[in-house]
């Protein structure tokens, strides 16, 4: 079982299809780090996590230029500091013994709660006004 609550819907689901699903599937990526029971499957979870979270950023940074989003640089950057930390703090606890995934997941979770928070949901309530092409 994970000792690590994953955030409730409502927490995540922003209104923007994209958006949404994006975040759903960095969520699973967590939650599969989260209960790997195996070094392999943690380090195959951690592999994908990653892969998830540069689609996202591909996927959000495709909205945030179609649709103009005055705050597109600092967003990128936020982007872009991320993944440095992901990296980082995968290579530091992967393969520890015990819960060194957890951690990598515990800290990832943090991470995203408060990007949905304070970056994401203005983005998506820029895209609801009706500045994007996509939305």
């Amino acid at each position: 079982m994970p000792n690590v609550p994953l955030l409730p819907d409502d927490a995540y689901v922003l209104g923007n299809p994209i958006i949404d699903a994006e975040h759903r599937r960095l969520l699973e990526s967590i939650e599969s780090l989260l209960n790997a029971r195996s070094d392999a499957d943690a380090e195959h979870a951690a592999e994908t996590l990653v892969e998830v979270w540069r689609q996202h950023c591909v996927e959000e940074e495709n909205l945030m230029e179609e649709s103009h989003y005055p705050d597109i640089q600092r967003h990128k950057e936020i982007h872009q500091e991320f993944d440095g930390l992901l990296l980082y703090f995968l290579e530091q606890n992967l393969g520890r013994i015990m819960d060194g995934h957890q951690e990598v997941a515990r800290f990832t979770i943090g991470w995203f709660a408060g990007h949905v928070a304070k970056c994401d949901g203005p983005l998506a309530g820029y895209l609801a006004a009706g500045c994007a092409g996509r939305a």
